[in-house]
C-alpha cells in the first residue's frame, strides 16, 4: 500500500507547535519576597526594626527599616526612616539613601506616615490604628494606605490598602 509522503517536515512541526502550547508562563504577582531580597533589614537590631507589606492583587510589596531615636510623649516612639524597599510593575527599589525619607511620628504611633522620593514619586505610607468605623463602638484596627504621587501632587498610585507581612507596627 502506499501512503502520500508529506512535503518536507514543515506540516508536521506546524502540527507539533498547535498541539503544544508554547506561550511563555506568566510570572508570579510581586510579593514579600522580592523586598526581603533587598536585604535591607538584614542587620537590623533592637530598638532598630522594620516592616514588610505587600498587595499582590495590586502588584506592589514594601519594606521599611525604621530606627528608634528617642522616646517620645507618653508611650510615643521618634522614629526615623533609614531604609526603604518597592516592588511596583515588576521593579523593585532597593534605598538606603536618609535624604529621600521622612518619617512623621505621632502620638502613641497611631497616625504614624513613612514617605520616600523613588523615581519621580513621592510614596507615602500610613501606619494607623484607628476605629474602624464609629469612634464609639468600632474595633480599632490596623490599616497601612499606600500612596504615590508625581511632582505635581498628582496621584500616581493608590491609595492601595497594604496587608502587614511581619513586623509590629
Amino acid at each position: 500500500m502506499n501512503y502520500p509522503r508529506p512535503a518536507g517536515l514543515a506540516p508536521l512541526f506546524l502540527a507539533f507547535a498547535v498541539a503544544c502550547d508554547v506561550t511563555p508562563p506568566v510570572p508570579p504577582p510581586p510579593n514579600a519576597e522580592d523586598v526581603y531580597a533587598c536585604g535591607l533589614h538584614e542587620d537590623v537590631e533592637t530598638p532598630d526594626n522594620f516592616l514588610v507589606f505587600d498587595k499582590e492583587s495590586e502588584g506592589l510589596a514594601l519594606l521599611i527599616v525604621r530606627k528608634w531615636e528617642e522616646q517620645g510623649a507618653g508611650m510615643s516612639a521618634i522614629y526615623s526612616l533609614a531604609a526603604f524597599a518597592i516592588t511596583h510593575e515588576d521593579t523593585t527599589r532597593c534605598l538606603n539613601d536618609t535624604a529621600l525619607f521622612d518619617y512623621q511620628s505621632s502620638h502613641h504611633n497611631w497616625m504614624d506616615e513613612a514617605t520616600a522620593e523613588v523615581d519621580e514619586l513621592t510614596w507615602t505610607l500610613g501606619i494607623s490604628f484607628q476605629p474602624e468605623d464609629d469612634p464609639v463602638t468600632s474595633p480599632w484596627v490596623w490599616t497601612f494606605p499606600l500612596e504615590a504621587t508625581d511632582a505635581a501632587g498628582a496621584t500616581a498610585v493608590g491609595p492601595v490598602l497594604l496587608d502587614l507581612v511581619e513586623g509590629n507596627p
